[in-house]
């Protein structure tokens, strides 16, 4: 390039370099398209430019590529304080395993929430032959009915019933002052209901189900029942619970 302290030269240099490619353009556009296509066509003086541009930007990127396959596969240094991200895992599910087993033992009744956008992924059926196997009662609750079309939730309750008691829930959102209790079913509750932020459904259908199985025979098995809370995260426990 031309020295930035003689702007003079500086011009010419560029007046040149706009004469050069004035040049190159007119060229072209005396040719044919068969002509210009031809990759056996010898290219003129900005063509081999272009091309060498093209083949120094292979190779610096092969040179790239190269060094960062050496750096990956170097070995790792010692005495960094890496995470044992398997181990703190393994942990984690030993305490909800843990806990799992305590809320097992102490309940009467046992109520596995699922989502109602995915109902069938939510349930556990180890756990479900573990709970009946020792004599307790199962029921499938199937929460957040309002993110849902109304005949999809039928539809999996009919399903669902086949196996145990289930029951269709909507719970008030977090932050509702006064939450109310529908004392409707799923089946007669009209669409405003169910999008009502305060509006639960199911609470009373779920309590009378708990009421009927802590009686034998028409009188009352116990002077109180435990009622175990189960699901994967992000069911809506604690909003069935609240």
């Amino acid at each position: 390039p031309p020295p930035a302290n003689n702007p003079k030269k500086a011009l010419v240099g560029k007046r040149l370099a706009l004469g050069g490619t004035a040049a190159f353009l007119k060229g072209r556009l005396g040719k044919k398209g068969h002509d210009l296509r031809n990759p056996n066509e010898a290219e003129d003086g900005m063509g081999v430019v272009f091309e060498d541009a093209l083949g120094a930007l292979h190779d610096e990127a092969e040179r790239r590529a190269s060094e960062f396959e050496r750096d990956c596969s170097g070995p790792i240094e010692e005495g960094l304080d890496l995470p044992n991200v398997g181990r703190e895992a393994e942990n984690t599910r030993k305490r909800f395993y843990s806990v799992l087993r305590k809320v097992l033992a102490a309940s009467d009744i046992l109520i596995e929430v699922l989502d109602a956008r995915d109902p069938a992924s939510c349930r556990c059926e180890a756990i479900e032959r573990a709970v009946t196997a020792s004599g307790k009662k199962l029921i499938l609750l199937i929460n957040k009915i309002d993110l849902v079309p109304k005949p999809a939730v039928e539809a999996w309750m009919k399903h669902f019933q086949r196996s145990f008691p289930t029951i269709a829930f909507k719970a008030a959102q977090s932050g509702a002052h006064r939450p109310t209790h529908a004392m409707t079913s799923v089946e007669k509750a009209p669409e405003g209901l169910l999008r009502s932020t305060h509006a639960v459904v199911g609470a009373d259908e779920l309590m009378q189900l708990l009421k009927n199985y802590s009686r034998v025979g028409g009188r009352k098995q116990k002077g109180h029942i435990s009622v175990g809370i189960i699901g994967y995260p992000n069911t809506g426990k604690s909003s069935v619970i609240n």
